[in-house]
């Protein structure tokens, strides 16, 4: 038995030229009465869902997915690497002059809307080893070995060497569950739950010895509530729009600080502590989107995210966490940009 299915040459338009082409053979693909606010058209059905037009269904559906590239401030400046026989010490290396490359990342998008208007969405990014590397060697000519340079680690001297590598790695995870509300005018609200984590790796070592050296790790593990909105900027239906988020919110952030020295075989814990402050986030994103087809849409745009009252591990290299209270708590901002698709049915 053969099975035959209908696909009419028009089906095929509607899905696949884009959405700005007006009509084909006399049918009616787009008109202003049936844009709707999720980015494709019903077309002109008369109440008939069939190949040729694209209602609008009970619930629709979209996922999309961001490629982003983003770079994020440098920490506060601390001496790294130091020649301590000076008086004052000599400094070889310190924090600022660490620059993180720009990092690459994903923004991955859940949504289901309801004909009420409200809809919910579940959306995680995450930012993968970024990376600041530095190479620095000393040599003062004498053969004394106990004088050459030393790592600051948690305020104090580690060691004495005369070629050392810095590595400072940092990643970036964020999972989000929100409920946009019923848009108004060009405005559609959302609120939600959040989940945040920041960590990073700050290792000094000597460049042919990784068993030589000194580690700082630092993690800010957040969770709280946020709210924001989405505004339509401008846009040229069906085929151009510009829209622009803004979401802020308040976490529970549990901190959590490790520091390890190490010398030969030997590794000695220096801090290994915890706490629990509060932070603020507030995220921004700008994008062009230009629909391709009705189901299809791409998007370009700008990232930005800016996170208060949060610990770096560049930033206790001075500190000693024998003494409470000790902890630098800072501004991170992260912005770059992205490059996506989005889906919907």
């Amino acid at each position: 038995m053969r099975w035959k299915i209908p696909i009419t040459f028009q089906a095929i338009l509607l899905a696949l030229l884009p959405a700005c082409i007006v009509s084909a053979e006399g049918v009616t693909i787009y008109d202003e009465s049936s844009v709707v606010d999720n980015g494709y058209y019903t077309g002109n059905c008369g109440g008939d869902c069939g190949l040729v037009c694209v209602c609008q269904p009970e619930t629709y559906y979209s996922a999309g997915i961001n490629f982003l590239w983003l770079g994020r401030n440098k920490p506060q400046d601390n001496p790294l690497i130091v020649f301590p026989a000076d008086v004052p010490a000599t400094r070889l290396l310190g924090t600022a002059d660490m620059e993180f490359n720009v990092g690459a990342g994903v923004d991955i998008a859940f949504r289901a809307r309801r004909p009420s208007g409200r809809s919910w969405e579940f959306r995680y990014f995450g930012l993968y080893d970024q990376q600041a590397i530095e190479r620095r060697t000393y040599n003062d000519g004498d053969a004394i070995t106990t004088n050459d340079a030393a790592i600051v680690h948690l305020g104090a001297v580690h060691g004495s060497y005369t070629d050392l590598t810095t590595d400072y790695s940092a990643d970036l995870h964020s999972g989000e569950l929100n409920l946009w509300l019923m848009p108004w005018w060009r405005i559609e609200p959302v609120v939600g739950v959040r989940w945040m984590r920041q960590s990073e790796e700050l290792e000094s070592f000597v460049t042919t010895n990784l068993g030589e050296g000194s580690l700082i790790e630092f993690a800010n593990n957040m969770y709280g509530a946020q709210a924001g909105f989405r505004a339509i900027l401008w846009e040229n239906p069906p085929c151009f729009r510009l829209e622009a988020t803004l979401k802020a919110g308040a976490f529970v952030n549990e901190t959590r600080l490790g520091g390890e020295t190490r010398t030969g075989a030997v590794t000695t814990t220096v801090a290994d502590t915890s706490f629990s402050t509060t932070s603020y986030v507030g995220e921004l994103m700008i994008s062009a989107v230009y629909q391709i087809t009705p189901y299809f849409a791409f998007r370009i745009g700008y990232n930005g995210l800016w996170m208060d009252r949060v610990g770096l591990a560049a930033d206790q290299i001075d500190e000693s966490f024998f003494a409470p209270g000790t902890t630098d708590l800072t501004t991170l901002i992260y912005q770059g940009g992205h490059l996506g698709l989005e889906c919907s049915w």
